[in-house]
């Protein structure tokens, strides 16, 4: 459906369009994706801003957006947040609170000390909260290659209730060891980061799923006892993989447990033998201990995420993948349904744009002033030529852009003026058009012989 196509930019609610104000975009994919609207803190090198967005990417709000924002998402309880670093980088760190109109109401840090770190941020409907920490010892790590004080810095995740007490610990170094780490990486480094832990999930059973990057493994944590139930990928692994070609997962992102119990992740793949990333789906057998890949996308994968990355599985059954800091000229966004077919695929074309999060939700109660530019599938012919496509007559004027599907731009317009279009300087391949207009974003492919 195309009847909410919105972007909202995280600042107080202000009304206006900010598509302009945009790194340079276009639509690889557009065939009915699910409705909602995505929230994402975009950032680059020379950009920064917090939004919540759908499809056309038009802005209907503003929300605070600062530099050093790394996270800016929805939580269960409706409310949003996004982390922000306080200039002396001190216990004063933490996630800022806005309610539903994109007002602040509060801020939420650690306890005991610790510095929130922005990796972590999980708020359950009654206002629980889970946030996390980096708990810096310093150990003797001469026989692996460090120091005699080497510093490592381990982590901490902390349960905060409603009224912001604290009410449960969980500290990794009670319960790893520092050789659990990953052996590509080194002991000898300026600070080990050897969990590098950024997600929490918490599951039906009220336990707690930890993702541990840097070990390459997702731990079930007994909520009541701190006692860890079960181990999943890494050197410590309870389970065998089953029909994953890759032997399983490497450098994760973003856990979830569906309703059936399935575990999906986002694998950056960083160690396979070829560095490859993937949204994955495992069914676990807790009593012959497997975890049998029952759905991957893509199948073969050709694009590479080396750091950040998140995944969602909609009501509908797509699923929304944010694929973080992707290879250049691979897309930024793909909504694909159970089949593997994609539903939207977004690409910000001029700059390195990244984000560390991303979810669609509805927000259809934030309105807009202004009309957002639909998204349309173009009618063009022939849709397999060597050298001449048609264009509808009602495009001249506007400005086209072709690309590859896999994001690299060919071709540009910025004004058309003939209905016909030469292709006959591109290579054989399937190419993208994208085709905008004051009020419409027109989207076809094409094949060129």
């Amino acid at each position: 459906m195309l009847d909410r196509l919105l972007i909202i930019i995280a600042c107080g609610l202000c009304i206006g369009s900010l598509s302009a104000q945009l790194p340079p975009f276009s639509f690889l994919a557009y065939d009915n994706p699910a409705e909602g609207e995505l929230v994402l803190g975009l950032r680059s090198s020379s950009f920064y801003a917090s939004l919540i967005a759908t499809d056309s990417l038009a802005a209907i709000a503003t929300a605070p957006s600062v530099s050093d924002m790394y996270q800016f998402r929805r939580l269960d309880d409706g409310m949003f947040a996004y982390y922000h670093k306080s200039p002396a980088d001190s216990t004063d760190n933490g996630f800022v609170l806005l309610d539903q109109q994109l007002q602040i109401v509060d801020t939420l840090r650690c306890a005991n000390g610790y510095k929130a770190d922005f990796h972590i941020m999980t708020r359950e409907a009654d206002g629980t909260t889970y946030l996390g920490a980096y708990d810096p010892q310093r150990m003797d790590l001469s026989a692996l290659g460090g120091s005699a004080t080497q510093p490592v810095l381990w982590f901490v995740i902390q349960e905060f209730d409603a009224n912001h007490n604290l009410t449960w610990q969980w500290r990794a170094r009670d319960h790893f060891l520092v050789t659990d780490m990953n052996d590509n990486l080194p002991f000898a480094a300026l600070a080990v980061d050897n969990v590098h832990a950024n997600a929490v999930f918490k599951t039906q059973d009220g336990n707690i799923l930890l993702c541990n990057r840097h070990m390459d493994e997702i731990t079930k944590i007994d909520r009541l006892t701190g006692s860890i139930l079960w181990r999943l990928g890494g050197e410590n692994s309870d389970f065998v993989f089953i029909n994953d070609a890759q032997g399983g997962f490497s450098h994760p992102h973003d856990v979830q447990e569906l309703p059936n119990g399935n575990i999906i992740l986002f694998d950056n793949g960083n160690w396979h033998p070829v560095p490859e990333s993937r949204a994955k789906e495992y069914q676990l057998d807790l009593v012959n201990m497997t975890a049998t890949l029952v759905w991957q996308y893509p199948e073969v994968s050709n694009r590479y995420s080396k750091a950040m990355g998140s995944l969602q599985r909609l009501p509908n059954g797509n699923t929304f993948i944010n694929w973080g800091i992707r290879s250049p000229g691979e897309s930024n966004f793909t909504e694909v349904r159970p089949d593997g077919t994609e539903a939207l695929d977004i690409i910000f074309t001029g700059n390195a744009v990244n984000a560390y999060v991303v979810e669609k939700h509805d927000l259809s109660y934030l309105t807009s002033t202004t009309s957002a530019p639909q998204v349309k599938q173009l009618e063009i012919f022939p849709s397999v030529t060597s050298d001449l496509l048609v264009l509808p007559s009602l495009l001249r004027g506007a400005s086209l852009r072709i690309l590859t599907v896999q994001g690299k731009i060919v071709k540009e317009q910025t004004q058309v003026e003939s209905e016909q279009l030469h292709v006959a300087d591109l290579a054989a391949g399937v190419y993208v058009i994208n085709v905008y207009t004051e009020d419409v974003i027109y989207i076809a492919r094409f094949t060129k012989l």
